[in-house]
């Protein structure tokens, strides 16, 4: 199933802001260009296929961002490149033809002497928006004269043909946590960025934080401890957060004020940890409950459920759900079981399901791993797994084999822990 921690590519505007220096123990700088940046070169050969219906069999490159130990660091895709963020404190983009590297870049702080052996930086997996990649390191800025290292948050805006830097903005961060940095959503003057991550429907709410920076002046506009941001949209930011009820402490889920972190409502879940599965759509949050079978499509102006539907099973180790979005209409969630049932939802109307697909004496639910403009791909199981796709409009077998099922996809690539492919069809 696809890895949540990882978005594949956020359809996301950014509205282009440039400054000078600030008074407030914050910093921004328009760079056209940064010391080690090197060009990029275009997607080459790269022949696109919207949707791909059939990839080679043979992988351009084995070194897939989606398994653990390659160095990659936080990974993302996106015309036809690879977007990496690694604890080296670097920012790359790789063309996975012959895995070379198009471009590196650096932030300008120095690594936390408290993040481990050595010391390390945090970074966020960059997201491709408009014609930028935006990341995130945290890290120390070091002291001058008088002043004390302070430790900050650096987001910076890459030109991703060229991988000079358009703008960075320094901000202090104070002792707030940084673990499992993460960039929840953007509008077209906010990014909302976390630390902290829901695991095994655990969580505990000091290692979490959420800063929200205004891209017209790279301020941060309001900051929340303890607050696990999850998904933003209309303009409200929705997260976990501990809550008091007659002064017995509870898990709940709650939307606040992208423009100045006021509540606007809250929802107490008991023990369970909220989990916001594909945080890229903004018109609703689409969550499942930890240690629950629920899944919930939540109207993130006043967290009233628009869908809900129950699982058959309830689970220890996450939500009973996992879902995939086709970056255009389609949302389709399958139930954590094996051959487990799969409802689809076209997000323009999500008060209800298009169909559903259950394993029956005729058909089996293949798991399904990702999904792109219109297709859903999967693999079946048993003796004999292969992969297989779906139209994400009826969930009809589509006629063509795709050969290997991505969990990241787009018109150039697709991605599986084994490799990264290139469509032929």
């Amino acid at each position: 199933m696809a890895l949540r921690q990882h978005m594949a590519i956020l359809a996301i505007s950014l509205a282009l802001a440039t400054g000078c220096s600030t008074g407030n123990g914050e910093s921004k700088t328009e760079l056209p260009e940064r010391p080690g940046s090197s060009p990029a070169a275009s997607v080459g050969a790269k022949k696109p296929f919207d949707p791909p219906r059939v990839f080679n069999a043979a992988p351009i490159s084995k070194k897939s961002p989606l398994s653990k130990g390659t160095g990659l660091g936080a990974c993302s895709t996106g015309d036809g490149l690879v977007y990496c963020a690694s604890e080296a404190g670097t920012a790359t983009a790789i063309d996975p033809s012959g895995d070379k590297q198009k471009w590196i870049t650096k932030t300008q702080l120095s690594p936390d002497r408290n993040a481990g052996p050595g010391g390390s930086w945090s970074p966020a997996a960059p997201v491709r928006s408009g014609d930028l990649v935006i990341t995130a390191f945290s890290g120390v800025r070091e002291a001058s004269r008088t002043a004390r290292d302070q430790r900050s948050l650096e987001i910076i805006a890459i030109e991703p043909s060229t991988g000079k830097q358009r703008w960075n903005s320094v901000v202090d961060i104070g002792s707030a946590p940084t673990g499992q940095l993460k960039i929840v959503g953007m509008t077209d003057d906010t990014i909302v960025i976390s630390a902290g991550e829901a695991t095994f429907c655990g969580w505990v709410d000091s290692l979490a934080a959420t800063w929200v920076v205004d891209l017209q002046t790279k301020q941060i506009r309001w900051k929340k401890d303890k607050f696990l941001a999850g998904h933003v949209g209309k303009g409200v930011v929705s997260g976990n957060v501990i809550t008091l009820k007659n002064n017995v402490k509870y898990t709940a889920v709650t939307g606040l004020s992208m423009a100045d972190g006021s509540a606007m409502w809250e929802k107490v879940a008991g023990s369970e940890v909220t989990d916001f599965l594909r945080p890229e759509i903004s018109d609703f949050a689409v969550t499942g409950t930890c240690g629950g079978a629920d899944l919930n499509l939540l109207d993130p102006a006043s967290g009233t459920a628009l869908y809900t539907d129950k699982g058959k099973i309830k689970t220890d180790l996450g939500p009973g759900w996992d879902c995939v979005f086709d970056q255009s209409t389609t949302l389709a969630c399958q139930e954590k079981i094996a051959n487990g049932r799969i409802v689809s939802i076209d997000i323009r109307s999500a008060n209800g399901t298009i169909w559903q697909l259950s394993s029956d004496s005729s058909r089996i639910a293949p798991e399904i791993t990702g999904a792109y403009h219109g297709i859903i791909y999967g693999t079946t199981g048993g003796n004999r797994t292969q992969a297989v796709s779906l139209d994400a409009n009826s969930g009809q077998d589509l006629p063509d084999a795709p050969v290997i099922a991505p969990t990241w996809v787009d018109k150039y690539l697709g991605v599986t822990k084994d490799g990264i492919y290139l469509p032929a069809k």
